[in-house]
């Protein structure tokens, strides 16, 4: 891995120069101030403030280099000074804008592409409720967006939902299908698909009987993250290429982009790493092409995590510290912690553990920063795991207990049942089977409860380890052949593989060495197939045991050399 101040990739990507405002004049002509008329203007302390504004929107230049916020400035103070003197309408004047970028976007819209949430939060609180219903209640469905994308679950509801209220009195129908849509985003980033998927079927239905594309190709693709979430990958990608077949009919480059991304993060779940780059890539070119830097940052990110997979870790290493430099280049400190996260992976896929953890913590805080809860959650469970590999159990349950009070103290459903998962773990590691069972059980609940099927898959094979070390195979062999129905019912062939693997290696402790065999032998074909190395690790060694207990040493010694050679040509594999 090169240690490069400025990855390759990133020195395709350049800040253009270009003016991204509309001229002082034409913004003030807008306004309706005229500036020869400022004396008029009465008492002395209102006059001050339009003076303000003037000398903000006049004077004001940005560097050609500086941040994307510093180069609105002008117009944000000038926001600032009009709500102070109470000009409500000329306030909100500003923050609609017409932005020279190459979406050509609202101003208080772009803030959102550049990853600036907090700052429009701020905006948005100090207007709202100052101007018409509509406004107002526009203002509160981009707070719950807003609320949303640093993870204030709680907040956000509350805001849709007085969104919601104001657009059913006045029968706005675009707003409240667009409102459904956010509040199933919500469920859906907390792991209630059930509701989320409710939600996402009511605004479609309002979507398609006002006859909106635009909403409709956003719904279709909400609705195909809903089913990727709940392993139904075949099905997620109908409906994230239906969506794509309406955005492209309408030419709708940004939704294009974001589109192509959905379906790239299929593929992922489906194990097509190339694919999924290929369309990771179309993303992140749309991205660039129109200044979306939150596009630039998630495409980077899912580029990353595909190249992890495949154990190009220089690529993947590359991509995160382009998405970081990206995301502290527009203080967007969300996406800071993510691409934090991303090395902590790389890190960790490499065995590098103290490194790892260095940057799950920094990722941990970055997230406490700005209160971004969903997200301080999950770098305290990276960091819980990464302490399994140090053989610190006791930090690890540490960690992963901060990582479920928090899941829980957000409603996060799914967070509360990866967290649970993973203490079962760390039981486990200790020998505490009996909290081991509570804590997997108490996940697998959540776990069919909300329809996560791949994780109730591996929930299941959990079990069935912890059932096999007490000597219980009958109910080790049911859970693992649960999980073998699952995985192959979702189309996970990584999960199907661990299950043949364990039911393999039930079969050689029972002394029923040719089913072991049987088992090890599609365990070993599938991983192939999937370049799933620790898979063929357990599989070679597997058959190797078996081979050895008939007496068949000859093959039982090909096996276990192929093993070697094997982890000696994937050094870290084995250790993460």
């Amino acid at each position: 891995m090169t240690n490069q101040t400025e990855p390759k990739l990133l020195q395709q990507q350049k800040s253009y120069i270009r003016e991204i405002l509309p001229s002082s004049e034409s913004a003030l002509a807008k306004l309706g101030i005229d500036p020869a008329q400022i004396k008029s203007i009465n008492p002395r302390s209102k006059r001050r403030q339009f003076r303000a504004v003037i000398n903000w929107l006049t004077k004001y230049k940005s560097q050609p280099d500086a941040p994307n916020l510093d180069k609105v400035k002008g117009y944000l103070e000038a926001f600032h000074h009009l709500c102070e003197v109470e000009a409500w309408q000329q306030a909100g004047t500003i923050l609609y804008t017409r932005m020279q970028t190459p979406g050509q976007e609202l101003l208080h819209i772009q803030l959102n592409y550049w990853g600036y949430y907090q700052k429009q939060i701020e905006l948005y609180k100090q207007i709202l409720y100052k101007l018409d219903a509509q406004k107002n209640s526009l203002f509160l469905n981009s707070l719950g967006g807003s609320y949303s994308l640093i993870g204030k679950y709680n907040e956000s509801l509350k805001h849709y939902q007085q969104s919601l209220k104001i657009l059913r009195q006045v029968n706005h129908k675009v707003g409240i299908a667009s409102v459904l849509a956010g509040i199933g985003t919500v469920h859906y980033n907390i792991g209630d698909y059930s509701q989320a998927f409710e939600c996402q079927q009511l605004s479609l239905k309002v979507a398609q009987q006002i006859d909106d594309l635009d909403l409709q190709a956003v719904i279709l693709s909400s609705l195909g993250n809903t089913y990727d979430a709940l392993g139904y990958y075949h099905e997620a990608l109908e409906y994230h290429k239906q969506s794509l077949s309406i955005i492209e009919e309408l030419g709708d480059q940004k939704s294009r982009g974001s589109i192509l991304g959905n379906i790239a993060a299929t593929y992922d779940s489906l194990g097509d790493y190339h694919q999924a780059i290929k369309y990771q890539q179309q993303y992140l070119s749309i991205a660039r092409e129109n200044d979306y830097k939150e596009g630039e940052i998630n495409s980077l990110g899912g580029m990353a995590s595909s190249y992890t997979y495949l154990g190009n870790y220089e690529r993947a290493f590359e991509c995160y510290q382009m998405q970081l430099a990206i995301a502290k280049e527009i203080g967007y400190i969300q996406g800071e912690a993510n691409a934090y996260s991303g090395l902590g992976s790389i890190h960790q896929a490499l065995g590098q553990y103290s490194q790892a953890l260095n940057c799950y913590n920094k990722a941990t805080v970055s997230c406490q920063q700005i209160g971004y809860k969903r997200g301080e959650a999950n770098a305290l469970g990276n960091a819980g795991t990464i302490y399994y590999f140090l053989g610190d159990y006791r930090q690890a349950l540490y960690h992963h207990k901060q990582h479920l009070t928090i899941s829980q103290e957000i409603e996060d459903v799914r967070g509360s049942s990866l967290a649970l998962g993973n203490l079962g773990i760390a039981f486990y590691c200790l020998g505490d089977l009996q909290n081991a069972l509570k804590s997997f059980n108490q996940a697998l609940i959540i776990a069919r409860k909300i329809g996560y099927k791949k994780w109730e898959g591996e929930l299941l094979g959990n079990l069935g380890n912890v059932y096999q070390v007490r000597g219980d195979y009958l109910s080790a062999q049911e859970c693992h052949q649960q999980h073998l129905k699952i995985a192959r019912e979702i189309n996970n062939p990584q999960g199907e593989s661990s299950a043949l693997g364990n039911l393999g290696c039930i079969c050689n402790d029972l002394g029923d060495y040719i089913k072991a065999i049987e088992y090890y032998q599609q365990n070993l074909q599938i991983a192939r197939e999937i370049n799933y190395v620790q898979g063929q690790s357990i599989a070679l060694g597997g058959l190797g045991v078996a081979h050895h207990s008939l007496g068949n040493y000859e093959e039982a010694l090909g096996f276990h050399q192929h093993n070697l050679q094997r982890f000696n040509a994937h050094p870290t594999s084995d250790r993460t």
